[in-house]
């Protein structure tokens, strides 16, 4: 059923992630009441605001690979398989092979990505560039080409990637506890919302599918829908609880499926966590960045101006740029000689004028 606006119709279902429930689990299986569906809802969208709020500050190394199956292109059901095949699920210990599997010559990578956050402060590290980033401003380093960018914070199309990109908690879903259908089965929990997407000026049915780690409120899975085919989906897998309490995804995959060949596999993004430490204190200088010989520095906030920071007290740049100092071009002196020629040369061409 398709709704319109901001009405959503859903349904919940606690059920195993591996498979579905057996016809006979099924039929002895009876929807919980309004009430009933009322409090586990209430419950679910508790669990997505604490997850949204438990992380201050983070320092998060990651691998990102890009991803496209080979020939013959994978179904969505033999994908899911082998998830199940290598047991990735629940642990990530067979993971080269799973990544092998799906693209023969797979080599690991040594090199991570970087995330620091704290507070309104972040860094983003990937190969030799360097995002430094605050309330105000953005400083883009690329010591390839010996360039600091600096842009403003709001409205940036290149920022540092949030935490949701690590792992990805949805938004408060209100929904009507009439409209919500739950069953419990086991430990997840399933949800279905029926929206509308607006493309070209025609409105589309589409619909989300989500499974929830029922104890955390963190997806394991989302799959969208469009006309009534998958388009794209996200796996959160094999969760991890840090000694503080805040659970994260080991790895994860972005799904997206071929528009030509519905039903196949088109690429996968996937994302492995290599490390990461929430809610410790994160050295001041992290968020620094030096001034460095040969390196120029560009403000583009209001125009596109080169800074001058040869005297300035400190190497930060960061706390440069709030009050920095543009480079005055002075044109340059004439010596006294050559006016004097000029002067001389001036004169005689008014006398011959006269004449």
């Amino acid at each position: 059923m398709s709704v319109r606006g901001s009405i959503w119709c859903v349904v919940v279902m606690l059920g195993a992630i591996s498979s579905p429930a057996g016809a006979d689990e099924a039929a002895s299986l009876q929807p919980l009441s309004v009430e009933e569906a009322k409090i586990e809802l209430a419950r679910l969208q508790d669990l997505w605001v604490a997850r949204r709020g438990e992380i201050q500050s983070c320092d998060i190394r990651y691998r990102v690979y890009y991803l496209v199956p080979v020939n013959p292109p994978l179904t969505i059901e033999q994908f899911e398989q082998k998830l199940d095949e290598y047991g990735l699920r629940t642990s990530p210990e067979r993971m080269n092979e799973f990544m092998a599997a799906l693209c023969p010559g797979f080599t690991p990578k040594k090199g991570t990505r970087r995330i620091v956050r704290d507070g309104l402060l972040a860094r983003y590290e990937v190969g030799d560039d360097i995002k430094i980033q605050d309330a105000e401003c953005q400083l883009d380093y690329s010591q390839s080409n010996k360039t600091i960018t600096v842009s403003n914070t709001s409205g940036n199309t290149t920022p540092v990637p949030p935490i949701d990109w690590l792992r990805e908690i949805p938004p408060v879903i209100t929904v009507k506890p009439e409209e919500a259908r739950l069953t419990q089965i086991g430990s997840t929990v399933e949800l279905q919302s029926d929206t509308q997407i607006v493309s070209r000026g025609i409105t589309r049915p589409a619909r989300n599918e989500f499974q929830f780690d029922a104890t955390s409120g963190i997806p394991l899975q989302r799959h969208f829908y469009a006309d009534g085919k998958r388009t794209e989906s996200k796996y959160q897998l094999a969760l991890t609880t840090t000694s503080n309490g805040v659970v994260f995804p080991s790895f994860s995959f972005l799904v997206l499926y071929s528009p030509m060949q519905p039903g196949f596999i088109d690429r996968i993004t996937f994302t492995e966590l290599v490390d990461a430490q929430f809610n410790s204190l994160v050295p001041e200088d992290t968020f620094a960045l030096e001034k460095s010989r040969g390196v120029n520095v560009f403000d583009t906030r209001n125009g596109d101006r080169m800074l001058d920071l040869t005297d300035a007290e400190t190497d930060d740049i960061r706390l440069l740029i709030h009050e920095p100092v543009i480079i005055e071009f002075q044109p340059t002196p004439i010596p006294w000689q050559r006016r004097a020629f000029f002067i001389v040369n001036g004169l005689i061409l008014i006398g011959l004028g006269v004449c």
